[in-house]
């Protein structure tokens, strides 16, 4: 009886110890993995005004429940040199994505749509006297889900300089 009481104590501390250490069971508690798509790469603004957005489908692959909590964009030229100054840091959005009951199977689509042609953008192309578009944006979206887990996907997207020969001329043939 002596024994069996300490083999049960010596299991209790190691199930405390396991959880002190950090491991978790990802066979239990699984990650959230999601795809992001756009029918849309290239942003081209219609006037020299306009900042405009794009639209994003976020679907959840392994059916578990998660939400978009924040999104960061970072900006370099078309020769990859960065644009720290375009630079947006955890912009806050709040979308949930629901899950599946199933988690072998896809979850429902979720419509996100995110602006990443910024004001700063639309005057870095109007003060430069050099032709730097287009401009390439990097987005990273951070997701926290039902179990606790954090993580990001990445998307990109080019923004091109306002140009009012190609628009006037795409709107004669429209």
């Amino acid at each position: 009886m002596y024994l069996i009481n300490k083999f049960i104590i010596l299991c209790c501390l190691f199930t405390v110890l396991v959880n002190l250490t950090g491991c978790s069971q990802k066979d239990l508690y699984p990650k959230a993995d999601l795809i992001i798509d756009s029918e849309t790469f290239n942003i081209i603004p219609q006037s020299a005004t306009e900042l405009p957005p794009i639209t994003y489908s976020v679907t959840p692959l392994n059916g578990v429940t998660c939400t978009l909590e924040s999104y960061s964009i970072e900006y370099s030229s078309y020769l990859k040199e960065p644009i720290p100054s375009l630079a947006l840091d955890k912009i806050p959005i709040n979308v949930r994505i629901a899950g599946t009951e199933d988690s072998s199977s896809e979850g429902e689509s979720v419509s996100l749509e995110l602006y990443p042609f910024t004001t700063g953008v639309r005057e870095l192309f109007s003060k430069s006297p050099s032709d730097i578009s287009p401009i390439l944006a990097k987005i990273t979206i951070y997701y926290r889900d039902v179990n606790s887990n954090n993580g990001s996907i990445e998307t990109y997207c080019s923004l091109f300089k306002y140009d009012s020969a190609n628009a006037e001329t795409e709107a004669t043939d429209g």
